[in-house]
């Protein structure tokens, strides 16, 4: 992206955002499917991805895929209300947690503030956004929100991230990726629907027909085109539905 203005984290903080890039830049600050616009409302979230996921074990398992270790500085993109990017500080030197959505970074501030640690940052940032100015990253993290973006700005996010990473860095990749082989898509995403309907509530089915119909989410051969043509080696690829998991190493 030879000639895009540098915005740092600081004046994204600042909230300069968008208007200092080209008019053909991608808004990644503009709502795409759910919204969450107040405290209240992400708060509803954070107690509500607590009860559907155990991030504990999810930051436990993520640690010994990725060999974390005390020294290690991380990024997350996409951290939402904070859960995971808090976990993980425990057990790296630092770790800056960024997402487009301001209201979530406020609500993890105060969780980060009320749990007292000192070793992580969050900043109102996103993959095309977010500008990394000292040493690359060992880790960077994103789970669930390159779906967010198109798949040309899939590319450019990707090969922001790769850019970020030191030589041998990992790179964790958790999104919504269809699989490509589906002849009867109507059948697949109405038995999603139902199933998601009967074991998780109204809301969470809503969310997912929201996501097919107003998200990103690519398919499993695009997903792995675009990780390769940005640089990475996919060490591993986890397709479990329609979630992958993709180990990836610079």
């Amino acid at each position: 992206m030879a000639g895009k203005p540098v915005l740092s984290a600081d004046r994204l903080k600042k909230g300069t955002y968008m208007s200092q890039y080209p008019q053909w830049y991608y808004d990644e600050f503009k709502q795409i499917g759910v919204d969450y616009t107040d405290l209240e409302e992400a708060q509803a979230y954070d107690l509500r991805m607590q009860a559907l996921r155990d991030t504990e074990n999810e930051a436990n398992n993520l640690r010994e895929l990725l060999g974390i270790k005390n020294t290690d500085r991380i990024l997350e993109i996409g951290t939402g209300t904070g859960e995971l990017a808090l976990k993980l500080s425990e057990h790296c030197k630092k770790i800056v947690a960024i997402d487009v959505s301001k209201t979530m970074v406020e609500f993890a501030k105060m969780k980060a503030e009320s749990q007292n640690k000192k070793s992580i940052q969050f900043y109102t940032a996103g993959f095309l956004t977010y500008e990394h100015c000292t040493e690359p990253f060992d880790v960077i993290i994103t789970q669930l929100a390159l779906h967010h973006l198109p798949d040309y700005w899939k590319l450019i996010a990707l090969r922001r991230v790769y850019g970020m990473l030191r030589e041998g860095g990992k790179f964790y990749l958790l999104d919504v990726v269809f699989p490509s082989q589906i002849r009867d898509y109507d059948s697949y995403f109405n038995k999603i629907i139902t199933n998601l309907r009967e074991t998780a509530g109204n809301e969470l089915a809503e969310e997912t027909e929201t996501h097919i119909r107003e998200e990103f989410s690519t398919l499993d051969w695009i997903m792995e085109g675009l990780l390769k043509s940005a640089g990475f080696y996919i060490e591993s690829v986890n397709y479990d539905g329609f979630m992958a998991g993709y180990l990836c190493r610079k």
